[in-house]
C-alpha cells in the first residue's frame, strides 16, 4: 500500500495503491473528500466488475459459479502503479477464482483545474468480457464553510428515479427532487441510493450557501447514484455507473445481466468522469 500525490497547484488530489482510491481532494488546501472513518470506511471506491452483489454473492459463467464479493474485488485489491497518478489492476489467479476472465483495468488521475478520472477496461481474452464499472466518490457534507440546505441540482430530468435493495427493484417511482433540485436529507437514504438514468446533461452540481461547489461530469456513465447512510454519516456520494445493479431475483449467467457491458476480444473501452471544485 502507498500514496501517490497529484497536482502541484490549487487543486491537489492523493490516491491510495491500495484499491486506486481517491483518498485526498483539496482546494487551496481545504479537504472535500470524506476521510474514510466510521461509519464508512471508504472514501471513493472503485466498483468492478460489479456493482452492488449478486444473489448469494456468486458469479455464474458458462455452467460453473463463483463466489465473489458485492462491488466486486477492485476496491480490495493491491494495484500496480504504472506511472504518475496512473494505476492497473489485472487478471490474477486470485481475480480469477471469482470472476473467470483475462482483463486489465487501468485508472488514471489527472489534476488541472479539474480532476478527471479516467477508467480504461481492455479485454485480453478469447471471449466477450462481461462487467460493471462504477465510481463512489464521496464528498464532505456539510461542506467546508457551509451556512444552510446541501442541495444535488441539474438541468434536466430526475423527476423519476429508480432504487436497488437486494437487488434492482422493478419500475421507476417518483423522485424527491423538484425542478432538478435535490435537497438533501437524510432520510431520503433509509434504503439506499437514489438512482437516475436520464439527467441531461449528464452534470450535476453539488452545494450549499457558504461553501464551494463541487460539480461532477460523466459523460461517459448511464447512470448517477446519489447515497449516503441514514444515520452518522457526514458524506454524500455521486456515483457515476455504467449500468444499474442486478435485478430482484436475477440468477442468471453473468452475460445475460441486463445492461452489462460486452467488450469484445482484445477490445478497449474507457469512461471518465470529472470534479471540479469552484470557491465560493
Amino acid at each position: 500500500m502507498s500514496t501517490h500525490s497529484v497536482g502541484a497547484g490549487r487543486l491537489t488530489a492523493t490516491v491510495d495503491s491500495a484499491g486506486a482510491q481517491l483518498r485526498s481532494l483539496q482546494l487551496d488546501g481545504v479537504e472535500y473528500l470524506w476521510n474514510a472513518g466510521d461509519p464508512w470506511n471508504w472514501s471513493a471506491p472503485v466498483l468492478f466488475p460489479l456493482i452492488s452483489g449478486l444473489a448469494g454473492d456468486e458469479l455464474r459463467h458458462a455452467g460453473q459459479r463463483y463466489s465473489i464479493p458485492s462491488h466486486g474485488f477492485a476496491r480490495r485489491t493491491e494495484w500496480v502503479v504504472i506511472g504518475d497518478g496512473q494505476f492497473e489492476l489485472a487478471a490474477s489467479p486470485a481475480t480469477r477464482a471469482q470472476y473467470p476472465f483475462e482483463f486489465r483495468l487501468q485508472l488514471g488521475f489527472d489534476v488541472t483545474d479539474r480532476l478527471t478520472v479516467t477508467h480504461s477496461v481492455h479485454n485480453d481474452g478469447d471471449e466477450p468480457l462481461p462487467f460493471l464499472l462504477g465510481g463512489h466518490p464521496a464528498f464532505r457534507w456539510p461542506l467546508p464553510g457551509a451556512t444552510g440546505e446541501h442541495t444535488v441540482s441539474w438541468q434536466q430530468g430526475g423527476q423519476t428515479m429508480r432504487q436497488a435493495v437486494n437487488g434492482l427493484r422493478p419500475g421507476r417511482i417518483p423522485s424527491p427532487a423538484v425542478d432538478g433540485r435535490l435537497t438533501l436529507q437524510k432520510q431520503y437514504f433509509a434504503e439506499d441510493a437514489l438512482l437516475f438514468d436520464d439527467l441531461d446533461p449528464h452534470e450535476v452540481t453539488y452545494s450549499a450557501p457558504g461553501a464551494a461547489r463541487i460539480i461532477l461530469r460523466y459523460d461517459d456513465f448511464a447512470v448517477l447514484g446519489i447515497w449516503s447512510k441514514s444515520q452518522g454519516a457526514d458524506f454524500v456520494c455521486l456515483e457515476p455507473w455504467t449500468g444499474y445493479p442486478a435485478p430482484q431475483g436475477f440468477d442468471g449467467d453473468i452475460d445475460t445481466l441486463p445492461g452489462i457491458e460486452l467488450l469484445a476480444p482484445g477490445a478497449t473501452r474507457r469512461y471518465r468522469y470529472s470534479v471540479t471544485i469552484e470557491g465560493e
